[in-house]
């Protein structure tokens, strides 16, 4: 457990040394977690027939999810998906999930339409919930954009970890749960 507590501190360290005396001393701190203790949850393929598209794994401080933030979720991509693609599934899927409202799906398609790049093989991207209902987004260790709306933050990462996931299987699996 010491070994992969110290191996996830030294990725997700490398994922924030951009930030080291760059950002504020509140955002510095905001995620010092993962730099200090992150540990992860689970570990989950997301393929579309036979496709794989990229490899999930949730983060949090002690290696437990219970909803409650801090955690991280991190995609690294194993194919190209382009920008578009990605803000018009997440839309898809926060509706299905029972978001409705056509001007806050409006916001924040803006919104992801400006902080999500296209992301490329071999890229990663590093979505972090933070405590006050936030979410940082990070693409290849650098941040894209920051977000301080808590409906936003769980309906997005509801895509991966609520109970109405379109993947039951890939959620379980990141978030530590055995299949019964």
């Amino acid at each position: 457990m010491p070994r992969r507590r110290l191996m996830m501190g030294m990725i997700c360290g490398g994922l924030l040394w951009p930030f080291v005396g760059a950002g504020t001393e509140a955002h510095a701190q905001a995620h010092s977690w993962l730099n200090q203790s992150a540990e992860i949850v689970g570990k989950a393929r997301f393929s579309v027939f036979l496709f794989d598209v990229y490899d999930a794994a949730l983060i949090s401080p002690d290696g437990r999810y219970d909803g409650t933030p801090p955690y991280a979720l991190k995609l690294s991509y194993l194919r190209d998906v382009g920008r578009h693609r990605i803000v018009e599934t997440s839309l898809d899927e926060m509706r299905r999930q029972g978001v409705t409202d056509t001007a806050t799906l409006a916001r924040w398609k803006n919104w992801m339409g400006e902080h999500f790049p296209d992301m490329r093989k071999g890229d990663e991207a590093l979505m972090i919930a933070s405590t006050d209902g936030g979410m940082t987004v990070l693409y290849n260790g650098v941040q894209r954009g920051q977000i301080k709306d808590a409906a936003f933050t769980a309906a997005f990462m509801g895509i991966w970890l609520s109970d109405k996931a379109p993947r039951p299987a890939l959620s379980r699996a990141l978030r530590g749960l055995k299949d019964n």
